[in-house]
Order: C-alpha cells, then sequence, then structure tokens
C-alpha cells in the first residue's frame, strides 16, 4: 500500500488564478476609485482586496499562501468597466512574485466588481 503524501495543496502552481466572487464595491475613500467606481491599481482598497482574494482562495486556505508585502502597483489598462493592474508581492513563504489583478463592474449591479489575479 502506498502511503499519501502530506496534501494536495503543494500541487497547485504558482500560476493560480484566484477568482472571487462579487466583493461589494461599496464604501471606501473616493481618491481609492476610479471615476467607474473600481479601486485605482495602486489604492490601499485595491491592495487590500487581492490580499484578501489571496487569502480566501484555494491555494490560501489550504496551501496557507498568503501576500505580505505588495509593492510597485502599476495600472495596465483602466476603462470604465475594468482596471487591470500589476505589482511584485512578496508571500508568507519568502518568494517574491509578480501579481496581475484586475477588476471588472458587475454588469447587474454597479456597485460591485469581479477580482481576478494571478501569481506569475
Amino acid at each position: 500500500m502506498k502511503k499519501k503524501s502530506g496534501g494536495w495543496w503543494w500541487k497547485i502552481p504558482l500560476a493560480i488564478v484566484g477568482l472571487i466572487g462579487l466583493i461589494s464595491g461599496v464604501g471606501g475613500l473616493s481618491g481609492n476609485r476610479s471615476s467607474a467606481g473600481l479601486p485605482k491599481c495602486d489604492s490601499a482598497k485595491a491592495k487590500s482586496d487581492v490580499m484578501d482574494a489571496m487569502k480566501n482562495s484555494p491555494a490560501g486556505r489550504a496551501g496557507g499562501l498568503s501576500i505580505v508585502t505588495f509593492e510597485n502597483p502599476k495600472a495596465i489598462k483602466e476603462s470604465a468597466d475594468e482596471n487591470e493592474c500589476s505589482a511584485l508581492a512578496g508571500l508568507n513563504n519568502a518568494r517574491n512574485v509578480t501579481v496581475n489583478y484586475k477588476f471588472t463592474k458587475d454588469k447587474s449591479d454597479p456597485t460591485r466588481y469581479l477580482i481576478e489575479y494571478r501569481i506569475n
């Protein structure tokens, strides 16, 4: 009989696409948001939303991965319906990775938006 390894989470590649359900776009400081109501790439709201998305993703929950530092955020594309961004993130496993993240407006409810992130 073959002994099982310590868990499946270690098999998750770092090229993770994390998709969190709809997150409220209501609240926060107006300086944190673009004119479309989406968080600006370099805002505190964007940073905390991406950090929360990672923490609540399968890799975060099962694997214990989280973002501990978030540096040099840059806008890649900004529009009324979507803000696409990139930043350098330090993970709690001592790795520094590039994280690409995107905020997309929910078409059925303009007060909410979707967060998608990918770690490279």
